[in-house]
């Protein structure tokens, strides 16, 4: 068997079980693929876009580290993604992929496309409980947060949490932003905007989040409400890329205090609770392939009329309703690709039930992420 690593929204060594088996296999190659067209058709954003440059930059170096060396493969969609792939790996001699799952249905067919030509071993990496585990006693998916969550709870306190690791000390080197740069392999044909307001994810993990951890989770609960505080964890932009592991982010919470998985009073749950959310529409996705189409959750509100106005959809994104409140969180995401997770829900609610705009049109603009 020869094997290449494929690096998808999995940009981390820490807590990655696909790097882990492929280690174990002798792999010394891995690549990424960069999907300019698909990205555009998925709204992806330009400081994000630079955001996964910077990251491929530090992994890169990581990877040496470990014997690995880590190539980027310019593509321009998921159909030339997976043909190109099939063709480096023929060309190359390899007859074996290892990845990490990604559960959209776009993507699900690439790996389909991928596996009828290519031995693709496949790992669960970004859900806290693995998926397929946390169901009702039909074996059905729960459709509703807080069974789920008793659930969810139920199944960590009896199972635990698996972290991969290619060590004990949990420490990940940081490379050197502006030497990692110098030898840039990863240009992308997408409009950037700079995201260096955001430190490196090496940084965070060996920095902000025992931070957080030991300074600021205890008032979570209290201070997420309030805007005009720093006191979320920051941390949604690196989930959404793989940047940083959700597994690992609540196996260091628990592991501090485990009496959180059943006393839901204290404090720290606030925050855990935010895990389970994002755990929560992770397995919908998995048991509910189609919500990605843009399809209501819920059939009976399929054929809702939105009396949609562009000028006021348009002031809306642009941060010029005239309540300050909303155009303030709109204009923090349009500077940092980032909104403070309660401003999120009032600009989304805003949208849906003031303006009496299509959600599909306000998803376009921004993906909610716990945080």
């Amino acid at each position: 068997m020869t094997a290449l690593l494929w690096f998808r929204r999995d940009l981390r060594i820490q807590d990655n079980p696909a790097l882990l088996h492929a280690l174990s296999l002798g792999v010394n190659k891995a690549a990424f693929l960069s999907t300019p067209a698909q990205w555009a058709q998925h709204n992806l954003a330009p400081i994000q876009a630079h955001l996964i440059t910077r990251q491929l930059n530090e992994l890169k170096v990581q990877l040496a580290e470990l014997g690995v060396e880590l190539f980027h493969l310019p593509c321009t969609d998921y159909d030339s993604q997976a043909q190109s792939l099939i063709d480096y790996c023929r060309k190359g001699g390899y007859d074996t992929v290892v990845v990490n799952q990604e559960l959209e249905l776009n993507e699900l067919q690439r790996d389909e496309n991928v596996a009828s030509q290519l031995n693709l071993v496949s790992f669960q990496s970004d859900t806290i409980a693995p998926l397929g585990t946390v169901v009702n006693k039909q074996g059905e998916m729960y459709k509703v947060f807080t069974p789920f969550k008793r659930a969810w709870l139920k199944c960590i306190s009896e199972h635990g949490i698996e972290v991969s690791s290619i060590d004990q000390n949990q420490h990940y080197p940081s490379a050197d932003q502006q030497e990692a740069e110098k030898d840039n392999d990863f240009v992308f044909d997408y409009p950037m905007k700079d995201s260096t307001l955001w430190p490196s994810a090496s940084r965070v993990v060996n920095e902000v989040v025992p931070h957080f951890m030991s300074e600021k989770v205890s008032h979570y609960s209290r201070l997420r409400d309030i805007p005009s505080v720093k006191g979320t964890s920051g941390l949604s932009p690196y989930l959404a890329i793989g940047a940083i592991s959700s597994r690992h982010l609540a196996h260091t919470l628990i592991s501090h205090d485990p009496e959180l998985l059943h006393n839901e009073s204290k404090p720290e749950f606030s925050w855990l609770n935010e895990l389970i959310w994002r755990d929560f529409y992770k397995h919908l996705l998995f048991h509910y392939p189609n919500l990605v189409k843009g399809q209501c959750f819920n059939p009976k509100y399929a054929n809702l009329n939105w009396p949609h106005r562009e000028d006021l959809f348009k002031a809306w994104c642009e941060g010029r309703t005239g309540y300050p409140i909303v155009d303030a969180a709109m204009r923090q995401l349009v500077k940092t690709g980032w909104m403070h997770n309660r401003l999120r829900m009032i600009t989304a609610s805003f949208l849906t039930k003031h303006l009496l705009i299509d959600w599909r049109h306000g998803e376009k603009v921004f993906h909610a992420a716990p945080d």
